[in-house]
């Protein structure tokens, strides 16, 4: 249970971290997706979620919280 906690904080504070830092460069997120740059805009959120997630996963394994058994699977 505190494994899915962990794994769905991650994912929230990547979500949140990704919009607010969007938002501090100067580039808000569209509220409707009319023109290419809110499709490109939508883009880099997206790629800014998963660099932030999978930063959060990398920090959890050097402590040693395994969340998605990514590190018994390399010990195999």
């Amino acid at each position: 249970m505190v494994n899915f906690i962990l794994f769905l904080a991650v994912f929230i504070i990547a979500s949140f971290g990704s919009s607010w830092l969007m938002v501090r460069l100067g580039y808000p997120l569209p509220r409707k997706l009319e023109v290419k740059e809110d499709w490109f805009l939508l883009a880099y959120k997206l790629i800014l979620f998963t660099i932030f997630v999978l930063v959060q996963l990398a920090i959890l394994l050097v402590f040693g919280l395994d969340i998605v058994g990514i590190g018994t699977q390399l010990l195999d």
